[in-house]
């Protein structure tokens, strides 16, 4: 459809001019394919069809893109029973004026899973409780496992608890995996997280006390963050490194940690 790319080493070479026509994709590889489509298409002459050749895993993500877009006047419609995104060409955005960015659900998850294995209460703003983000579903699947997490005004405040073994399919929120690992590690009994890893789920049994270790954070802002905050289960001293990955999402996290009362060196 116009796009020609070439590698060499490192560096990736795209060029060409993007037609609208009709693309096929995956939907269980990564949202993040739909969402860049779905900001390119609509400036371009003729109308594009998005189509999804296996189900749709963080559909919310592809929504959430959907309502901020048209915000600003740009459309899309699903047809065949939503594996198809009909894109109408030559759209144009048009600044809604002020518009309020609610807060980040998934960077909300790691504290909301501190508060719940901690010693005292979290409370976080900014949140909305009726977002669109798919992350959202960690305050119902805390309480399910007996998390005492519960709306004050406008904050969100996570309260320690004694959890228990649950069991999660995380296929439509992928990125909770490694924190609701580190409430499971806490809770009193089994807990499995299906469509993760193994073909049947990864398997969490209660590990606490958890020990000290050196902890490999693989560049990966989201295992960084939750083994952080696995610590607090832990009866030594831990060492992760990749320590910088969490500026990817969190530039303040270390900051907000300590804040908590972690210790870090």
């Amino acid at each position: 459809l116009g796009v020609v790319w070439r590698q060499e080493g490192d560096a990736l070479t795209v060029e060409g001019e993007l037609k609208s026509g009709r693309f096929e994709l995956p939907g269980d590889v990564s949202s993040q394919f739909i969402t860049g489509l779905l900001l390119a298409l609509p400036r371009l002459e003729g109308d594009s069809e998005i189509v999804v050749t296996t189900p749709l895993e963080s559909r919310a993500y592809v929504e959430l893109t959907r309502r901020v877009q048209r915000e600003f006047g740009v459309t899309s419609a699903w047809l065949d029973g939503g594996q198809t995104l009909l894109v109408r060409g030559g759209q144009e955005a048009v600044s809604p004026g002020t518009l309020h960015i609610e807060g980040d659900w998934s960077h909300a998850a790691f504290y909301l899973v501190a508060g719940a294995i901690g010693r005292g209460e979290i409370r976080l703003t900014g949140l909305d409780p009726q977002s669109a983000q798919g992350d959202r579903a960690v305050v119902e699947i805390l309480r399910d496992m007996g998390a005492d997490i519960r709306w004050e005004g406008d904050a969100l405040v996570s309260r320690a608890s004694r959890l228990h073994g649950l069991r999660v399919d995380c296929a439509q929120i992928p990125d909770l995996v490694p924190i609701l690992a580190v409430a499971m590690a806490a809770a009193e009994g089994d807990s499995r997280i299906t469509a993760a890893e193994l073909p049947d789920g990864l398997a969490i049994r209660c590990g606490k006390p958890l020990h000290a270790a050196k902890i490999e954070g693989c560049n990966d802002h989201r295992i960084v963050m939750a083994m952080t905050i696995a610590s607090a289960l832990s009866d030594g001293e831990w060492t992760i490194t990749d320590a910088e990955a969490t500026a990817k999402s969190a530039p303040a996290f270390w900051q907000e940690f300590e804040r908590l009362g972690g210790r870090t060196r």
